[in-house]
């Protein structure tokens, strides 16, 4: 896991495009059949992908950085597909995504996995943050309905 740390206002003034850039900019995102993480300290969250290609990727904890035994032990991740259809596994749960479908995943899960289900690998963001409170995990498909494209979203499942 790559570690950031953040900038103090008058060292942030004097950097140089390539500092900043190496200082925020996480380009190490959808490399296949990997998931990078990057941290920052600036709001203690974690910024990571997963693009499954040969097999299952799964999601795991870090003693080191974030004095977890799984990743979810006190933190809750965003799950975005911004590619193929893939499906997220959650404590055996499974959840197909589609393109832009998203899912919360709560503290406390334990088993975390990512597959694709298409030739068409599935492309997933992942964003995780600090949580006191277990919440249900949660899945939210794209509608494609025109009730859901105007503002009376009636006929949404």
């Amino acid at each position: 896991m790559d570690v950031r740390y953040s900038t103090d206002p008058q060292g942030f003034q004097k950097m140089t495009t390539e500092e900043l850039r190496k200082a925020y900019l996480i380009d190490n995102l959808f490399a296949p059949d990997e998931v990078p993480m990057t941290y920052s300290d600036i709001d203690r969250s974690i910024t990571g992908s997963a693009v499954p290609v040969k097999g299952m990727l799964k999601l795991l904890g870090t003693k080191k950085e974030m004095a977890a035994e799984y990743f979810c032990e006190r933190r809750e991740v965003g799950v975005i597909n911004i590619g193929g259809e893939g499906a997220v596994t959650v404590d055996g749960k499974e959840f197909t995504m589609a393109l832009k479908d998203v899912l919360y995943i709560g503290r406390g899960a334990k088993n975390v996995t990512f597959a694709s289900e298409s030739s068409e690998m599935g492309k997933i963001l992942l964003c995780q943050l600090s949580c006191t409170q277990r919440i249900s995990d949660y899945a939210c498909r794209t509608c494609r309905s025109r009730a859901c494209l105007s503002r009376k979203p009636k006929g949404c499942k």
